[in-house]
């Protein structure tokens, strides 16, 4: 088992954009920050042999939004997040950071969930995800 955790504000995956012959990923510098991050995890974590097919975990803590009063911040701690950004472009994200350093390629993916909330009283905003393998 593998165990990941990223002490940043959960990150998405941003439309691809098109034009004259090429394409660009806005994700690309949030994804290059993040890579330094999962080989130095990866690295403390030793050998740990990846089966053929992964089960694999996201949970998403996000902050509050400075816009919402107290009361509603108040009653808000702990719940799920249900605004943007999808569940589907968080998963998306992270599985394609980790494709290469942990696994070669997310097809080997073959259960996969992601939580998004928003943090409790006295937290930061982190990503917290969990790889093992399927038995």
């Amino acid at each position: 088992m593998l165990h990941f955790f990223l002490n940043h504000a959960p990150k998405h995956q941003k439309r691809h954009r098109m034009g004259r012959g090429f394409t660009y990923d806005p994700s690309a510098p949030d994804k290059k920050q993040i890579i330094p991050i999962l080989k130095a995890q990866r690295s403390k974590a030793g050998k740990v042999e990846m089966g053929p097919a992964l089960r694999v975990e996201i949970q998403a803590v996000y902050d509050m939004p400075k816009s919402y009063t107290k009361t509603k911040r108040k009653s808000l701690y702990g719940q799920p997040k249900i605004t943007k950004p999808d569940v589907d472009n968080v998963a998306k994200f992270y599985l394609d950071v980790m494709s290469g350093l942990v696994y070669d390629d997310d097809n080997v993916v073959a259960e996969l969930s992601v939580r998004k909330r928003y943090i409790q009283e006295g937290e930061s905003a982190f990503v917290r995800i969990i790889i093992e393998n399927v038995k």
